[in-house]
């Protein structure tokens, strides 16, 4: 059964963050459309994201954190700094297409030996990833090839009770996706 939460209060942050960490999947408001996420370290998580987004597998996902720190045992050592320099100097929401590290899963780079990594700049999204002391998958919440969902009854209506905790709350002001750069070259790959 999905159960839905409007977080106000730490206790509810806390028991959306433990729900990650026991391998649940979670919708919640990103910066332009509600994302799925789960822990990017949990195969089982990720495969039923995949399975209920009838998403390919070749295609890789985003892991999102609130801090960098989050987001470094994911980025190769070599790539860290350009990382972090590029991360701190962009002011709009971007996802980074960063070469990956080995603790990345397969599912999560798809086709690729890079890693799409963001820090979040969305309130909820950010919490959720504070209180569970990690970066988060992030997908949008849609099956593909349909809109993605901007609100929690539009989720309701596209994965019925697929999802195990759908977090309430407005997505941001963006109207498209966030950005998507490869980190080496500066090749904007999707126009936010």
């Amino acid at each position: 059964m999905t159960v839905v939460i409007n977080p106000s209060a730490p206790e509810e942050y806390e028991d959306i963050s433990n729900a990650i960490v026991k391998g649940k999947i979670v919708a919640y408001p990103t910066e332009s459309v509600f994302g799925i996420g789960c822990d990017p370290e949990n195969e089982k998580s990720i495969n039923k994201i995949i399975e209920i987004k009838n998403r390919s597998k070749k295609k890789g996902l985003i892991i999102i954190a609130d801090e960098v720190k989050k987001l470094s045992k994911f980025i190769h050592k070599d790539y860290l700094d350009l990382f972090i320099k590029k991360s701190d100097i962009e002011s709009k929401p971007t996802t980074w297409i960063v070469p990956s590290s080995k603790h990345v899963l397969n599912l999560v780079q798809g086709e690729d030996s890079s890693v799409a990594l963001r820090i979040t700049q969305h309130p909820i999204a950010s919490r959720i990833c504070k209180y569970s002391n990690k970066a988060i998958i992030s997908t949008s919440a849609n099956i593909s090839s349909k809109t993605p969902a901007k609100n929690s009854n539009e989720i309701l209506m596209q994965f019925g009770e697929e999802i195990d905790i759908i977090v309430d709350g407005r997505v941001g002001d963006s109207i498209k996706p966030t950005q998507i750069v490869d980190l080496i070259t500066n090749k904007v790959i999707r126009e936010s």
